[in-house]
C-alpha cells in the first residue's frame, strides 16, 4: 500500500510539473514564431524595393542630365544606361550597377570645379536634373524609413519557418535581406552628393524649382 501511494505522489508531482512549465512555453514559444506572416513580410519587401529602386532611378537620372549639361556624353550615356537598366525585379543588381558608374561620377565632379560658366540650355537642363535628384532624395528616404522594418519582418519569417521551408522563404525574401542592410550607407552617400549638386546648380546662376528646392534646400 505504501508503494502504491508513494508511485502515485511521484506521478502527481511529475505530471504537475509538465502542466506548469512545459505547455505554457510551448504555447509562448508558437506564438511569438507566428507573429509576422510571410504574406506581411513580401509586402513589406515590396515597398522597400519599389522606394529603393524610384531613388537610384532618379539618381541616375539626375546624373544623366548634369553630365549631359557640363559636356560629358559619353558619362551621360552611361547614367543613362544605368537608369534603363534597373527594375524591381533585379533590385538585387543595383550594388554592381552603382559601381559601374563611380568613374562617371567623378567625371562630373571634375567638370563641376573645372566650370567657369553655362549657357542657357545647359542651365535648362541642371534645372531638369534638380527635380530628378528631388525625386531622389524623397524616394530615399522613404526607403531608409522602411528599411529597418521591413528587415526586422523578413528575419522573423526566416526564423521562424520550418527547416524544410527555410530556403524557399529566403529566396523569396532575398531583395529585402540583400538591400535593407545597405539602404541607411547609400542614403548618407546620395545626400552628400545631392548636396553638392544643389550648391553647385545655384552657384552656376540656375533657377531652382519651387518643389525641388524645399527638398534639397534642407540638405
Amino acid at each position: 500500500m505504501k508503494k502504491v501511494t508513494i508511485a502515485l505522489l511521484v506521478f502527481v508531482m511529475i505530471s504537475g510539473n509538465v502542466f506548469a512549465f512545459g505547455i505554457p512555453s510551448l504555447g509562448a514559444k508558437k506564438a511569438a514564431t507566428s507573429s509576422v506572416s510571410l504574406d506581411d513580410a513580401m509586402s513589406s519587401q515590396g515597398d522597400l524595393v519599389s522606394a529603393y529602386v524610384a531613388g537610384n532611378k532618379f539618381d541616375f537620372k539626375t546624373k544623366a542630365l548634369l553630365a549631359e549639361a557640363l559636356g560629358l556624353r559619353d558619362e551621360a550615356a552611361t547614367f543613362q544606361t544605368a537608369a534603363d537598366s534597373i527594375s524591381e525585379g533585379n533590385v538585387e543588381d543595383i550594388a554592381a550597377t552603382q559601381a559601374q558608374t563611380e568613374g562617371a561620377q567623378e567625371a562630373i565632379e571634375l567638370k563641376m570645379a573645372e566650370s567657369e560658366g553655362l549657357s542657357s540650355e545647359s542651365k535648362a537642363m541642371v534645372c531638369e536634373s534638380l527635380v530628378c535628384l528631388a525625386s531622389s532624395v524623397t524616394n530615399y528616404k522613404k526607403a531608409a524609413e522602411l528599411s529597418s522594418g521591413a528587415l526586422e519582418s523578413a528575419t522573423s519569417v526566416v526564423k521562424g519557418a520550418s527547416l524544410t521551408n527555410v530556403l524557399s522563404i529566403k529566396s523569396k525574401l532575398g531583395p529585402v535581406l540583400s538591400v535593407a542592410p545597405k539602404v541607411p550607407g547609400d542614403l548618407v552617400s546620395v545626400l552628400a552628393t545631392a548636396s553638392k549638386y544643389f550648391s553647385f546648380a545655384k552657384s552656376a546662376g540656375v533657377s531652382v524649382p519651387s518643389d525641388a528646392g524645399s527638398v534639397l534646400g534642407a540638405l
